[in-house]
């Protein structure tokens, strides 16, 4: 009935802001190359934390093994925790730690890209030290060489990769022809693509006849990524918390190692064509 839809609640064009909210940022710069980014936006007690590591010291054939290095700093364990207890601490005293590899081109160029491994995380503001303590041990102290697990996370990711091939087909077709024209598109083909695929089946076989090379380059991926060169901290809550997080933040920021492997150069010759 017309009376009853009227008690609908609803909005007009007047109701809403004019221009977007601004989200308030502050870029401090850090000895060695660091820099922290900070949000004072009301979150309610919860942390919001970023650690983001510079990929552009990577060399290129390396690239296709960082989703899978990514994921070793979740489910390889540390030299402290292994993987259950490591999860355990985790659900214990956050609201989740994970990984991420976003890449992009960097603004105004299509042939510089912009990639950093993220290391995310949220909590009680009371327990951030607690939960980047976690987060220094997974980047510097995760154990390698666990061969068993190394060979399940491939068997994992190869048979997710092929159950998505039929669903999938027309983005990994569209990630070939990507690959051929911008150095992000043929960075996320080597990562997510067709030739990511050959290359699980090719590191399987290595894990089973040739383990120690694939270990060092686990170890290579771990020397080259976590430097305190390009580091970024960005961090989310309240001004007066942000106060509180500084020094854990200073201190995680400082256990990183700080004497940067020299720069790789993302230039792949890319196969243009029609």
């Amino acid at each position: 009935p017309p009376a009853a839809l009227a008690t609908v609640p609803s909005l007009r064009v007047s109701d809403l802001a004019p221009s977007g909210s601004t989200i308030p940022i502050d870029v401090q710069a850090v000895d060695g190359g660091a820099r922290v980014i900070t949000h004072d936006i009301f979150t309610a007690g919860i942390a919001y934390v970023d650690v983001g590591f510079d990929l552009r010291r990577v060399p290129l054939q390396y690239v296709p093994l960082l989703s899978l290095f990514s994921d070793c700093l979740k489910e390889m364990g540390t030299e402290a925790l292994d993987f259950v207890q490591l999860q355990q601490r985790i659900g214990q005293t956050t609201g989740g730690i994970r990984t991420a590899i976003p890449i992009s081109p960097k603004y105004g160029s299509s042939e510089e890209v912009v990639a950093h491994l993220f290391v995310r995380g949220k909590c009680l503001v009371e327990q951030v030290p607690v939960m980047l303590d976690l987060m220094r041990e997974m980047v510097l102290t995760t154990r390698l060489d666990d061969r068993e697990r190394m060979r399940q996370m491939i068997k994992e990711e190869k048979a997710s990769f092929e159950s998505n091939v039929v669903s999938s087909g027309h983005a990994l077709a569209s990630s070939i022809i990507g690959a051929q024209y911008t150095v992000t598109g043929w960075i996320g083909e080597r990562m997510g693509g067709v030739s990511y695929y050959q290359y699980l089946k090719d590191l399987l076989q290595r894990v089973d006849q040739d383990w120690p090379s694939v270990l060092s380059d686990l170890k290579a991926l771990q020397r080259l990524v976590f430097s305190r060169e390009g580091l970024v901290v960005n961090a989310t809550c309240d001004a007066t918390s942000l106060q509180r997080m500084d020094p854990a933040l200073r201190s995680f920021i400082a256990a990183i190692p700080d004497a940067p492997p020299p720069a790789a150069a993302w230039a792949p010759a890319l196969a243009r064509g029609n």
